[in-house]
């Protein structure tokens, strides 16, 4: 995980963005809910914007996931529970709303929203932009 600072106009003050690209399997994952809550604690006492970014490998959704498996509780816990403990809302993205697609024939294809981003109030207050996921 890499943790980049942009700086902005005088107006935005720093803009920290924080980059994901998360394991595959849950257990894996909490290290990264761990990092974002100690990012989101320093970022809040220091610069306040936050925006977090890129490839989950994970549902926040039971609606997240198209065909498959159901999407169970535990498995969007983790995930619902950091951005509820840091105050993060998903970030309004233009394009496709599945980002992941298991590559099957159409009958057997998966679709899962796996990308995505995240803001902190005090990005969100600043800005008024939207994400194009590709």
């Amino acid at each position: 995980m890499e943790e980049f600072r942009l700086l902005g106009t005088q107006k935005f003050g720093i803009l920290n963005l924080l980059v994901v690209y998360a394991f595959n399997t849950q257990e894996q994952r909490k290290g990264l809910w761990k990092f974002i809550n100690d990012t989101c604690s320093k970022t809040c006492k220091t610069s306040g914007n936050l925006l977090i970014g890129g490839d989950f490998n994970s549902v926040l959704l039971v609606d997240d996931k198209l065909n498959g498996n159901l999407v169970t509780q535990e498995e969007i816990q983790d995930f619902a529970n950091c951005l509820l403990l840091n105050n993060l809302s998903e970030v309004r993205t233009i394009g496709d709303y599945y980002t992941w697609c298991s590559n099957q024939a159409s009958n057997d294809r998966i679709y899962s929203k796996m990308d995505r981003f995240l803001a902190n109030t005090s990005w969100l207050q600043v800005t008024t932009y939207k994400v194009s996921v590709m």
